[in-house]
C-alpha cells in the first residue's frame, strides 16, 4: 500500500506506526501484506508487541511475509521455546530462506529445544546448503555432546565447499565441538593448505580446540612456526600448545619438546 511504501521510506522514526501495521498482516490482499513487512523491515527490530503477529503469518502463503517473520523470530531469542511445535513446523516449510532462519531461531533456545532435535537431525540433509549450515549451528547449541558430533560429517562436507565461508564455518564449528571432533582432524590439517588466509586460520585455531586428539597436526603446526608470517606463527604457537600441554610445562613428550617445535 502507499502507507506502507512512505513508511518504509521513513525507516525506524516511523516506529510509533508499528501497531497499525501489524494489522496489516491480516489484510487478505497479499501486495498489503508484502508492502507492511518490507516498511516493518525498514524500521528495525521489533519488540513485544510483535511476537504473536509474527508467529501468526509463519504459514502466510506470501514467501516475504513468512521469510520476514522468520527472521524477526530468530532475533527474539529464547523467548521462542513458547512457540517451539510451530518453529518446529517451520522448520518443512518449501522456502529454504525461511527453514534457515526458523533453525536459527530453534538454535537460541538451546537445550530447552530438545523436542526439536529429529527436525534438526532431519535437516543435516537438506537439500540447501544454508539451511544445512544453520542447522548444525542450531543442533550444536541444542544437542549434548553425544548429539553434537551427528553434525561432523555435515561439516566435513562444508570443508568442501566452494565458498570461503562455508568452509570457515565448518571449522569453526569443529573446533567448537573440541576434541569430540577427533575424527575430523585429517580434514583440518588439509584445510592448512588452503589457499584463502581466514580459512588457513580457522584450521589452526580448529586443530588447537580439538587439543590432545590432534596431535597428528603437531608437524605441520611446527612448520608454520617457521614461516614467516607472525599471526600464522602466534596462533599456530598457541594451538601446540593446547594439543601438546606437556611440552608447553618442560615435561615433553616422546620427541617432542617445546624447544624442538620450532624448526632451525
Amino acid at each position: 500500500s502507499a502507507s506502507a511504501q512512505a513508511l518504509m521510506e521513513i525507516g525506524p522514526s516511523a516506529e510509533n506506526a508499528v501497531p497499525a501495521l501489524l494489522q496489516n498482516l491480516d489484510d487478505p490482499d497479499r501486495q498489503v501484506r508484502d508492502a507492511t513487512v518490507l516498511a516493518l523491515e525498514a524500521i528495525g527490530l521489533l519488540g513485544e508487541p510483535a511476537f504473536d503477529a509474527l508467529c501468526g503469518v509463519l504459514k502466510d502463503e506470501s514467501r516475504w511475509v513468512r521469510i520476514y517473520a522468520a527472521q524477526q523470530l530468530r532475533l527474539q531469542g529464547p523467548r521462542t521455546r513458547v512457540v517451539l511445535p510451530l518453529l518446529i513446523e517451520a522448520m518443512d516449510d518449501e522456502d529454504r530462506t525461511v527453514r534457515y532462519h526458523i533453525a536459527s531461531a530453534i538454535g537460541a533456545n538451546g537445550p530447552n529445544a530438545r523436542e526439536a532435535l529429529p527436525v534438526l537431525l532431519r535437516h543435516l540433509e537438506d537439500p540447501d546448503k544454508y539451511v544445512r549450515a544453520h542447522t548444525a549451528t542450531a543442533l550444536i547449541n541444542v544437542g549434548n555432546p553425544e548429539e553434537t558430533v551427528l553434525v561432523i560429517p555435515t561439516l566435513l562436507n562444508e570443508l568442501k565447499d566452494p565458498e570461503a565461508r562455508f568452509r570457515n564455518h565448518g571449522l569453526a564449528l569443529l573446533g567448537f565441538i573440541g576434541p569430540g571432533a577427533a575424527s575430523a582432524v585429517p580434514a583440518i590439517i588439509r584445510a592448512l593448505d588452503d589457499p584463502e588466509y581466514d580459512v588457513h586460520i580457522s584450521a589452526i585455531i580448529a586443530l588447537g580446540e580439538i587439543g590432545p586428539p590432534a596431535v597428528e597436526a603437531v608437524n605441520r603446526l611446527v612448520r608454520i612456526l617457521d614461516g614467516d608470517n607472525a599471526r600464522l606463527q602466534e596462533l599456530a604457537e598457541e594451538s601446540l600448545d593446547k594439543i601438546v600441554p606437556e611440552a608447553k610445562q618442560g615435561d615433553g613428550l616422546p620427541g617432542i619438546g617445546l624447544g624442538d617445535l620450532r624448526l632451525k
